[in-house]
């Protein structure tokens, strides 16, 4: 059974957003252990990035739409937030976050 603690335990321990808990525990007919086995598997299919400050996760977020990059976005704190794309975008992601990080140091 898929409950939201169950749900958060593995959002929280593996650092996943709450859609990608809630496949595994779905495609893991809700056995918790089997869904964390799953999310550590490579056929998973997202990579994730986390973002401290409001300015930095916008930026990015606009960039990502820009690029027309599939992402999703989750709010875990007040200035933190996750952003998980596919594995062949992790990349651009990335690069996408250095850029954005050297831009606001040269201020």
């Amino acid at each position: 059974m898929v409950t939201f603690a169950t749900i958060e335990e593995i959002r929280r321990g593996d650092s996943v957003s709450s859609l990608d808990a809630v496949h595994a525990l779905s495609v893991s007919q809700g056995d918790t252990r089997r869904a964390i086995d799953y999310l550590r598997t490579e056929r998973f299919g997202t990579k994730s990035l986390c973002v401290t400050g409001s300015e930095i996760a916008a930026r990015l977020a606009g960039q990502l739409i820009g690029t027309g990059l599939w992402f999703e976005c989750e709010q875990l704190d007040r200035e933190k937030w996750r952003f998980a794309v596919a594995p062949a975008c992790y990349a651009r992601l990335i690069v996408l976050h250095r850029m954005l990080m050297r831009s606001r140091n040269a201020r």
